[in-house]
């Protein structure tokens, strides 16, 4: 049998083995702990990836619901285009005295009339804000049209929630207590949706009789005759805000490209 070999003055075998053990300590601590620090790298990356495709998939959404912004404010703004030439004609014949022939009354006091306004379908911009998905957005410029557009919103509707209140308040009395029946006119905006009125299981024609030709023409001349008529005509043309669809439309643009370059980014 071989003798082991002989310790040190003071030592033990066991006091020999300690070094030993601390490595072994020291390696399994090391692997815990990168075990751990790659769990969370694994996890922060699984996260990561998860807001990327969350931000791709509101992209998608926003330039969707962008795309429909546009098409509701150009047809909005093709409606007031219609509308501000309508006054500016009514405009001239108050100013010449000349009393167009009935049916051409009908149709301008048609448009005249029309109390349009915007509705923008922005749920998805309200809900993001709202529940903070807008920081998933890394463009800050993006971020920033974004939260500017509920404001663009407020300053279209604004003006012709206030248009809508004088014709209703203020034109629609004068133009009662002148005799001209708006009955006409709005015969005019029926025939022209039959299909919507249809669909709506609704009649498709004036409910009650028209006044004749010639009774529209009195009140007609009327109000064409009439000094206190200018002014609401003027005020009403000051207030069609064609210029700030074109800006609307503007800025939709911005943030549809915006949208675009964030997508392919």
């Amino acid at each position: 049998m071989t003798d082991e070999p002989a310790l040190p003055a003071g030592a033990s075998r066991e006091s020999s083995r300690a070094p030993l053990l601390l490595r072994r300590r020291l390696v399994e601590v090391v692997s815990i702990v990168g075990s751990i620090l790659l769990a969370f790298a694994i996890d922060a990356a699984w996260q990561e990836r998860q807001a990327a495709r969350e931000a791709q998939d509101l992209l998608g959404v926003l330039y969707t619901e962008f795309e429909a912004n546009r098409a509701e404010l150009t047809r909005h703004r093709d409606r007031w285009v219609t509308v501000q030439t309508a006054t500016a004609r009514l405009l001239v014949h108050q100013a010449e005295g000349d009393v167009p022939a009935p049916a051409v009354m009908d149709t301008l006091l048609s448009h005249f009339m029309t109390p349009t306004t915007f509705d923008a379908p922005e749920g998805t911009v309200s809900r993001a804000a709202d529940g903070g998905s807008l920081t998933l957005i890394r463009d800050a410029e993006l971020r920033e049209l974004l939260a500017t557009w509920p404001g663009m919103v407020s300053e279209v509707r604004d003006n012709e929630l206030a248009m809508r209140d004088f014709i209703l308040r203020v034109i629609t009395p004068y133009l009662a207590e002148s005799g001209v029946s708006l009955a006409r006119s709005r015969a005019l905006v029926i025939a022209s949706t039959r299909e919507d009125l249809a669909a709506a299981h609704l009649p498709n024609r004036w409910p009650a009789p028209l006044p004749s030709a010639d009774l529209a023409a009195d009140g007609y001349a009327r109000i064409l005759h009439d000094p206190a008529f200018e002014p609401l005509l003027v005020t009403r043309y000051g207030w069609i805000n064609v210029d700030e669809y074109d800006e609307a439309i503007a800025f939709v643009d911005r943030i549809l490209a915006r949208l675009d370059e964030a997508a392919a980014s």
